[in-house]
């Protein structure tokens, strides 16, 4: 079925299968149907379905039956879509532990995907599929326990009810396999060229115009580097002086992205939380210097173009990120003085900010 799997219904029934969605999970028919089940998918297992899904994906045209209705393309994100639904649904079921095993075992499913996400030469497409599923598996692996609503009473609001996360067994696994494999992520976002927009004339919108676009695939690399740095400590200090340059310019150059404005902003909050005192003040730092000067020219330009919520809004921001940091790093110092830093460094956020 993987060959056919870029048609409308081979992926919803290969879930439905696997996952036995229609049917309740207290009802009688999945009661008496669990050791059926078991069987059934101990032999799914045996076909390496995880891993032949990641094959369709990273390469259709050899391992799908791809033609003019059903492109390549198609197959590949139908393929994307398919692993991520799996690994949504068997997360949540007691089952899903025997088909895990290859992802801890195996590391040919992690290497698909993070040898695509760093081809610059493999189809734009294709690389989207595979760093947003990375960064699914760290997601969805980072809780013990996946919060699920069940609605008892129609008249009543749904309760939450907690079931644990069978992928969350594997979260070592796959944060080491991909934090080895960070260096050269952090590479492909430094070497980052959207080959898309070469020749596209600059996107204009109401107020504003960007000469380039920021790119989805940039946004969803970066997105994995943060999860990477939640996860795990040490990838926080070995974050090169070259990206931390591009992240901060960024900001500068993509003003309005408020989406990668959340994932800078989570990336310097997951540092701070790991680096020590002198590293903190480093990066104060930085970020003052460095952004100063370019706060002064963007300062003229909006003004030039009548732009002052850009300003404004990036004013905010940097102050913001500094104060965060002195916070943090007095903090370290004295762990008892955290509340008075609080309230004092809020009290001079304030008064600078008039």
């Amino acid at each position: 079925m993987m060959k056919y799997v870029g048609y409308p219904p081979v992926c919803e029934l290969v879930v439905m299968l696997i996952a036995f969605t229609p049917v309740v999970r207290n009802s009688p028919l999945c009661i008496s149907s669990a050791k059926s089940r078991w069987i059934f998918l101990d032999h799914v297992n045996t076909w390496n379905i995880m891993a032949n899904t990641v094959r369709a994906m990273v390469h259709p045209v050899e391992h799908c039956a791809c033609s003019l209705a059903v492109p390549a393309d198609q197959h590949s994100t139908a393929a994307s879509q398919l692993f991520q639904d799996l690994i949504e649904k068997l997360s949540l079921e007691d089952s899903g532990d025997l088909l895990f095993l290859p992802i801890g075992q195996n590391s040919d499913i992690l290497d698909l995907l993070l040898n695509t996400l760093s081809d610059g030469s493999a189809d734009s497409g294709v690389r989207r599929s595979a760093a947003k599923n990375v960064g699914f598996l760290l997601r969805r692996a980072a809780e013990p326990e996946i919060v699920c609503f069940v609605a008892t009473n129609p008249a009543a609001p749904p309760t939450p009810n907690y079931i644990p996360n069978r992928l969350h067994t594997l979260r070592e696994k796959i944060v080491t396999y991909v934090r080895n494999r960070i260096e050269s992520i952090m590479s492909t976002v430094l070497s980052y060229e959207p080959r898309e927009f070469d020749d596209a004339e600059p996107l204009k919108f109401s107020s504003y115009e960007v000469p380039q676009p920021f790119g989805v695939l940039r946004q969803m690399i970066i997105e994995v580097i943060v999860l990477t740095v939640e996860s795990d400590e040490s990838v926080a200090s070995s974050i090169p002086l070259e990206l931390w340059r591009s992240l901060i310019s960024w900001v500068i150059k993509y003003a309005h992205n408020s989406i990668y404005h959340a994932l800078f902003y989570r990336l310097i909050f997951a540092v701070l939380r790991y680096i020590k005192f002198t590293m903190m003040v480093y990066l104060y730092l930085y970020i003052t210097i460095s952004v100063t000067d370019k706060e002064r020219r963007l300062h003229k330009e909006c003004c030039f173009r009548k732009q002052s919520l850009q300003h404004f809004s990036l004013t905010i921001l940097f102050l913001t990120l500094r104060m965060v940091i002195i916070v943090l790093a007095l903090a370290s110092l004295s762990p008892n003085a955290m509340p008075t830093m609080i309230i004092q460094s809020g009290k001079l956020l304030h008064v600078v900010s008039l």
